[in-house]
């Protein structure tokens, strides 16, 4: 016999910063003492209430963000009902992320992806709780800036 599968689509409004800067990851020792309390983006005690607020699945630049580089986002989902049975694997697939992705449940780092529309997915049974946050950081880097050592190095969309 199957198992029935649950599907809770995570699409909808999320959580979005820009992070020109690459301070996401930071820890707060390595920032100036007046920004010690902005680090550990990914972490589920980080304090993420004046970040902005996008729709995915988008694209940061069609949601009005003229920018390429860093971005995080995060979102609280609940507990599948299906994870209330422990023989069942509940994984967390992504449809696609461009370009890099780096992800944490519950600040657990899951693991990274690299690629424009290939869906990944990582087992998260172990990390869920009544309550998730889920947190991705996206590096979406320029597409080519013209310098002589990026010729011929440019992303490709495969048909």
């Amino acid at each position: 016999m199957m198992a029935s599968r649950e599907i809770i689509d995570l699409n909808g409004e999320w959580k979005f910063r820009l992070d020109p800067n690459d301070l996401g990851e930071k820890f707060a020792d390595q920032l100036n003492w007046t920004h010690k309390y902005d680090a550990r983006w990914m972490g589920d005690d980080y304090d993420d209430s004046q970040w902005d607020k996008i729709s995915v699945p988008s694209c940061w630049q069609t949601e009005g963000h003229d920018y390429n580089g860093v971005a995080w986002y995060r979102r609280i989902f609940p507990l599948p009902v299906e994870s209330e049975h422990p023989e069942q694997q509940v994984l967390l697939r992504f449809e696609g992320v461009d370009y890099y992705a780096d992800v944490w449940l519950n600040g657990h780092y899951l693991g990274s992806h690299e690629g424009y529309f290939g869906s990944f997915d990582f087992p998260v049974t172990p990390y869920l709780r009544d309550k998730n946050i889920l947190c991705v950081r996206v590096d979406s880097p320029r597409e080519f800036r013209g310098e002589e050592h990026e010729v011929g190095q440019l992303k490709n969309t495969f048909k």
